[in-house]
């Protein structure tokens, strides 16, 4: 099913579409054997410079995690600041009302 998918982003991904890059490089990490690590790597950098918070996440834990790449902590913090947590929904409080 992995294979089907990404046939079809990667003309999407390679024509510019950060949120094709972002989504293969999210089915490279976790659907594909370690071979794929240059692609997911290659595909999250594009969509975390395309501004796309959700690349900027994948590519910030990339990153942290030297995942196909040299473990760069300060770079992971870059990319995991406040533009990328700028997609993520805030949980919901669980301090007690007053």
């Amino acid at each position: 099913m992995a294979t089907q998918v990404t046939v079809e982003l990667v003309p999407l991904a390679d024509g510019g579409s950060a949120e094709a890059a972002a989504l293969l490089a999210g089915l490279y990490l976790e659907y594909v054997d370690e071979s794929a690590l240059p692609m997911a790597v290659r595909y999250a950098r594009a969509a975390a410079e395309a501004g796309l918070p959700a690349g900027q996440r994948t590519y910030g834990h990339i990153l942290a995690t030297g995942l196909g790449v040299e473990e760069d902590l300060a770079r992971a913090a870059e990319c995991s600041g406040p533009p990328a947590r700028a997609g993520t929904p805030t949980p919901p409080s669980t301090s007690p009302s007053s």
